[in-house]
C-alpha cells in the first residue's frame, strides 16, 4: 500500500485555466500507479453536478468555484473519499474565488495535505487557453482569466507555487511526488 509510505494523505493541485493541472495528475497517476492514487477532478464532478441539477449550467452555473450548493456537496465527496481511501488522493480545482477558498480551506489547509499552485506567466497561460481549451470553455477562461490569475497571486501564502513555464509537467509531477 502506497498511502502508507508518505507523511501527506493528499495533494491539491490549484491553479487557473489551463495552467496544467490535469497533466500534472495524470502524471503523477501513471507514475505511482492507478492503483495507488485516486484522482479527483473538480471539473468532473462539476460536469456531472450539472447533469444531475440541469438548472444549474442554465441559469449561469459555468463557474463550479461560485456555486455554493456545489462546493459543499464536492466537499462532502472529498472527505467521504479521503476517510474511505487508503491510497494517495489527487485533488484538481483552482481555488479561485472567496467562496471556494472559505468552502473548502479545512481540505487544503489541512496538515495531512500538500497544497500546490501551478503558476505561468500570463502571456503563456493566455497562449494555453486559445490553443488548448475547447471553443466552450475559450469564453468563460478567458472571461475569467485576469481574476483568477490575480486570485492566485494574492492568497495561499503557505502554498508551494510550481513555475510551469519553467517546468516540463514531468518535472512538476516529480516535484510533487518528491514532497509526498
Amino acid at each position: 500500500m502506497l498511502y502508507g509510505l508518505y507523511s501527506k494523505s493528499y495533494i491539491w493541485l490549484n491553479g487557473a485555466f489551463g495552467v496544467g493541472k490535469s497533466a500534472v495528475a495524470d502524471v503523477i497517476c501513471n507514475k505511482l500507479g492507478s492503483t495507488n492514487v485516486t484522482n479527483i477532478d473538480s471539473d468532473e464532478y462539476y460536469r456531472n453536478y450539472c447533469k444531475k441539477y440541469p438548472l444549474v449550467s442554465y441559469f449561469g452555473g459555468t463557474i463550479p468555484q461560485k456555486r455554493k450548493a456545489f462546493l459543499y456537496e464536492f466537499k462532502k465527496d472529498i472527505n467521504r473519499i479521503i476517510g474511505n481511501c487508503n491510497k494517495l488522493v489527487i485533488i484538481q480545482m483552482g481555488l479561485v474565488t472567496d467562496e471556494s477558498r472559505e468552502i473548502l480551506s479545512d481540505i487544503y489547509e489541512n496538515d495531512a495535505c500538500l497544497h500546490f499552485i501551478i503558476e505561468a506567466p500570463k502571456d503563456i497561460l493566455l497562449k494555453r487557453i486559445k490553443e488548448y481549451r475547447k471553443e466552450e470553455d475559450q469564453y468563460t477562461a478567458l472571461e475569467h482569466f485576469k481574476n483568477n490569475v490575480d486570485y492566485l497571486t494574492n492568497h495561499y501564502n503557505n502554498a508551494v507555487r510550481l513555475d510551469s513555464s519553467a517546468l516540463t509537467i514531468d518535472q512538476m509531477a516529480e516535484a510533487i511526488i518528491n514532497s509526498l
